[in-house]
């Protein structure tokens, strides 16, 4: 899977937006407890968190 965002943020000095890339997502997925909610207020459905939360079923839009 390809992280859109992150292949298109601005890296440059002057950039301050990068996005996580799916690499980064799976580490961090074993310390959400699957009995809480996890609020993606601002994640598009191209986000690695918005994919990998919804395609284990955990996510409510």
């Amino acid at each position: 899977m390809l992280n859109k965002g992150y292949l298109t943020c601005d890296r440059t000095s002057t950039g301050d937006e990068c996005y996580t890339p799916f690499y980064a997502v799976d580490p961090i997925m074993k310390y959400l407890p699957k009995d809480k909610i996890v609020w993606l207020g601002f994640d598009e459905e191209w986000s690695a968190f918005y994919q990998k939360l919804s395609g284990g079923g955990d996510i409510k839009s």
